[in-house]
């Protein structure tokens, strides 16, 4: 199942609002989001408190958030593991750079990460050189036209 309406997220959108609730810690939520991925073709998850961590100028507060994520990361890794050799593909990216300069508040036009785990990650990786090729790899991965 692709989910084409995101203003429809059925279940996943009463787990993670019950989530919201419980405030777990990052590795609880990695498990979480990645028992809920399986349920799905594509899962798209956003974090932003890295871009206000990195508007902040702060690099304690910069450095914290580099930690939470390594946590929910590898917990979603962790707990995905076995579906990665099954074809699931995670992909992890920025639409900006901003974090690794905490001497400007602005964002910074620096190269951003693309990292990709799962079987395909090296094709993925190496078949995008730009952040607006990456929606349109994804695309392709599941069968549609980029165009």
């Amino acid at each position: 199942m692709l989910l084409k309406d995101l203003g429809q997220f059925g279940e996943a959108r009463k787990v993670f609002l019950e989530l919201l609730k419980r405030e777990p810690d990052n590795k609880q939520a990695g498990r979480i989001l990645a028992g809920q991925a399986r349920h799905y073709d594509f899962t798209l998850f956003e974090y932003f408190q890295s871009d206000k961590a990195g508007h902040s100028g702060d690099r304690g507060r910069i450095e914290a958030e580099l930690v939470k994520l390594d946590a929910f990361l590898l917990a979603v890794l962790g707990e995905i593991e076995p579906d990665l050799r099954q074809g699931t593909l995670v992909v992890v990216t920025s639409d900006h750079g901003n974090l690794e300069d905490p001497t400007t508040p602005r964002h910074t036009t620096n190269p951003i990460p693309l990292l990709a785990w799962g079987r395909g990650a090296e094709d993925f990786v190496r078949g995008v050189a730009r952040l607006d090729e990456v929606a349109g790899a994804v695309i392709a991965r599941h069968g549609g036209n980029p165009e």
